[in-house]
């Protein structure tokens, strides 16, 4: 582990002196269920110059992850910017969708969504709504 740590701390440093910003995303917070990993998600953020840290961590997870954070005081002491995102109507469901869809760079996966929407012999329309229904509303 402390190699891993020297490792990571150099390429911390490599990347601000070239002029980069490092950004970790932690996706599905709300799954972590040992306390421990948040600390070490906090101890990340020690590593800093004297004007700035060196790396940025966005956190993500549903309205559970709040509740796995409470009583972490030490790690919510860390958390900058605090943002909810409530669910989506269906009109914004099938712009983030499209915007997904969009965004798909591989021709190959773009060919199984677009194979699979035939599968189930619905349109893109009929197939927005039920992902929509199917994850609650929730982005």
């Amino acid at each position: 582990k402390p190699a891993l740590l020297h490792t990571l701390n150099d390429l911390l440093y490599r990347t601000y002196r070239a002029g980069r910003d490092t950004l970790i995303v932690v996706e599905e917070g709300q799954l972590i269920e040992d306390a421990g990993i948040f600390e070490e998600i906090r101890l990340l953020l020690n590593v800093q110059t004297d004007d700035r840290f060196l790396v940025t961590v966005l956190l993500v997870g549903s309205s559970e992850l709040r509740a796995r954070l409470a009583g972490l005081d030490h790690v919510e002491q860390r958390i900058a910017v605090r943002c909810h995102v409530g669910p989506f109507d269906l009109a914004q469901t099938a712009a983030y969708i499209e915007l997904l869809f969009a965004r798909v760079r591989s021709c190959e996966l773009r060919y199984a969504v677009s194979h699979a929407a035939r599968r189930l012999r619905c349109g893109r329309a009929a197939a927005i709504e039920d992902a929509h229904r199917n994850v609650g509303a929730q982005p």
